[in-house]
């Protein structure tokens, strides 16, 4: 009997939001809080930058990795 491993696909997604807010009081310009959300989960991990610029964003996303829940999940499929 062969066992074949299928990743499922859909459930197992993140969802990423950038909001601008305004600079804490005594500050100019805006800060941005950087979000993202396991889809299967809906838990959500979120950071706050003073920029929304690739690598930052790029940061943010591995550091959700480590802290949100298993991103793939494989299952045997018996045929």
């Amino acid at each position: 009997m062969k066992t074949k491993w299928k990743i499922r696909v859909g459930s197992h997604r993140l969802q990423c939001d950038v909001q601008q807010l305004p600079a804490i009081k005594g500050s100019q310009g805006f800060q941005y809080k950087i979000s993202f959300i396991h889809l299967k989960t809906r838990c959500k991990y979120s950071e706050i930058h003073p920029d929304q610029k690739s690598e930052t964003i790029a940061g943010v996303y591995l550091r959700a990795l480590d802290n949100l829940p298993p991103f793939l999940s494989l299952l045997p499929i018996m045929r």
